[in-house]
């Protein structure tokens, strides 16, 4: 059963390691070892309506002013796309989140955020092959099928540079190097920590695998650091000195992209949604208009270049990139052979280092080698800017199946708190379900000559080396009660667990919905994976810039929503700081630490060295 929290008693039910209350009971499964508490106060809600109209479909701006010069814009100006699924697996494709038009619209809850958050989510994990109705015969989606985060809309980074993504295969950067010199495939956040965990199915190794990592960007990111890098190109000084924050520097950052070949102009339909979006009567590009409206009229993207065919949804990405804005994303992956339901999760295929022992003194191992591997998707830290926010939106989402949460509180449809626990229950990925050595770092990664390597932990023999981690989510949907005393404290975090839940539960109900009136619906692996925190700085005027409400890395007041939150697959070992739970979460590396660069919350900006066109 739940259990109450009653006052004599907070203190030994927040912090005692054993189980007050079922995580079973009348819980909704997802995955075997989760469950969502319920009944569970309703807080953030995504009704039907508006997941048909703002996720499953745009609506694309009237042609109005100049727009009008482009065919294309004018025959799908105030028109409606969408929605479309997936030609095999009859995935539906959720369009990003309106960025720019964003608005906090309830001063009195944090859920605009956690839905951009959700929302963003299942725009990077649909298909990008999505071409309109739904398939007689859906088959689950394979390794093979081409999704956004992997699509030649976004970078990979790769050695210091960012790539075009070129199809379905995507590096994992073997040799991708973090700012500190250290290489970023296989190290965790915050440090140089590598996670291996109990395979439920061997490899053919019958080595205990480890958890991998790629770092990929939007255009609209790599457009803004190509402008950073070579400022005397036309139109770079008009590309902001932040991730861009309002529709005026999205439309200028793209502008730029079409005057120095990042973003294809002779493409009627890229150059007639620019239009649409940024060369209407608004006129949000201010400057370098004229020198852009040359550009335009010199190619074949004038009145004469209407499409001939219907429009699929990789061409109307180049739309999308005004609506996402500057995005970074960091993922985790574990090879989806070693799992007994690797259908549950979004697979790709990746090339991965590989491994050889090698006795230095102490065994360690040495990269040998790349091989071709499906890899499953276990984390994803979805980072991106919209409006009033250069600072960046900071979520993270994991597989549910991953890791269980320790002790939390909720609100119930009665607004009573309660507590519940996930240790002791159920099967986990990266837990043997107990605290028991609750995220030991047994491996750290270090970079040698030619490759890789992977020595024991400080303290840890080397018969050590490859033992699985415990892992424990400390602080479940990103809160943590300091004071079990504190009723105020206690209800705070009650109703923040409550909103990221709630979230949660109304994003899969919607997207579980939309399949309801087909009577095949596909086996879509995105209801399998939680948000479990997102973090912000408060709101800064759109179009001006102070860095000094940015989130600082040492003060919690500096951030907004679930501050102590933390992915168990990115930041295993870093949950906890001299002991204590770390109170600023993504902040705690990510903040400005009072620099007035605002590129600094995001490592990657300074240290790329170039950006592929």
């Amino acid at each position: 059963m739940r259990t109450y929290i009653r006052n004599s008693a907070l203190y030994a039910l927040l912090t005692a390691p054993m189980i007050f209350g079922s995580g079973q009971t009348n819980a909704q499964n997802t995955q075997a070892g989760f469950d969502y508490p319920h009944p569970v106060k309703k807080i953030c809600t995504v009704g039907e309506t508006e997941f048909k109209n703002s996720w499953a479909s745009i609506t694309f701006p009237k042609a109005t002013g100049w727009a009008r010069a482009f065919e294309f814009a004018k025959i799908v100006g105030g028109h409606k796309f969408g929605p479309v699924y997936d030609k095999t697996s009859g995935m539906v494709y959720v369009f990003p989140a309106d960025g720019p038009g964003f608005t906090d619209a309830d001063a009195n809850s944090d859920c605009d955020f956690f839905n951009w958050s959700t929302q963003m989510f299942y725009w990077l994990t649909s298909p990008v092959t999505a071409v309109g109705s739904f398939p007689t015969d859906p088959v689950p989606p394979t390794s093979t099928t081409d999704y956004v985060f992997a699509s030649e809309f976004f970078y990979t980074l790769d050695e210091g540079s960012l790539k075009t993504q070129k199809g379905p295969l995507h590096t994992i950067g073997a040799r991708t190097e973090k700012s500190n010199g250290t290489v970023d495939s296989i190290e965790q956040a915050g440090g140089s920590g590598v996670l291996f965990y109990n395979p439920p199915k061997s490899l053919p190794t019958n080595d205990n695998p480890l958890v991998y990592y790629s770092i990929h960007t939007n255009r609209p990111y790599g457009y803004q650091r190509a402008a950073d890098l070579a400022p005397d190109l036309l139109g770079a000084g008009n590309v902001p000195k932040n991730f861009v924050q309002s529709e005026k520097e999205i439309c200028d950052t793209i502008g730029f992209a079409f005057l120095n070949g990042y973003a294809e102009i002779l493409d009627p339909i890229a150059t007639g949604l620019y239009a649409l979006f940024c060369l209407g009567d608004d006129n949000h590009v201010t400057s370098d208009t004229e020198a852009l409206k040359d550009r335009f009229l010199k190619s074949v993207s004038d009145v004469a270049s209407p499409p001939n065919s219907a429009v699929s949804v990789e061409q109307v990405e180049t739309a999308v990139d005004y609506l996402a804005m500057s995005m970074e994303l960091k993922m985790s992956w574990v090879e989806a052979a070693s799992l007994e339901n690797p259908e549950a999760y979004i697979r790709q295929e990746a090339i991965i280092p590989t491994f050889t022992a090698r006795n230095d003194g102490g065994w360690a191992l040495v990269q040998s080698g790349t091989k071709t591997a499906t890899l499953a998707l276990v984390g994803m830290h979805v980072v991106g800017s919209v409006k009033g926010h250069p600072e960046m939106i900071w979520a993270t989402f994991e597989h549910a199946n991953n890791t269980p949460n320790t002790n939390y509180v909720y609100l119930d449809e009665d607004d009573d708190v309660r507590l519940t626990t996930d240790i002791g229950f159920g099967s986990w990925l990266f837990s043997d379900s107990t605290p028991t050595a609750a995220n030991m770092e047994y491996a750290i990664g270090e970079s040698e000559q030619g490759g890789l390597k992977i020595v024991s932990a400080p303290g840890v023999r080397s018969a050590d080396l490859t033992k699985a981690s415990n892992v424990n989510r400390l602080s479940p949907w990103g809160t943590h009660i300091e004071n079990a005393y504190d009723q105020k404290e206690i209800a705070s975090a009650a109703e923040s667990n409550s909103e990221v839940i709630s979230a949660n539960l109304a994003a899969i109900g919607a997207l579980n919905g939309y399949y309801k009136n087909n009577a095949q619906a596909p086996s879509d692996p995105r209801v399998n994976y939680i948000l479990t925190g997102a973090s912000w700085g408060h709101t800064q005027e759109p179009g001006k810039l102070n860095t000094k409400i940015f989130p600082d890395g040492t003060n919690p007041n500096t951030i907004v929503g679930t501050a102590a939150m933390a992915n168990t697959t990115m930041e295993t070992f870093t949950q906890t700081f001299n002991g204590r739970i770390s109170e600023n979460g993504c902040f705690s590396c990510h903040g400005t630490y009072g620099s007035s660069n605002a590129f600094v919350v995001s490592h990657i900006f300074d240290s790329i060295n170039s950006v592929e066109k």
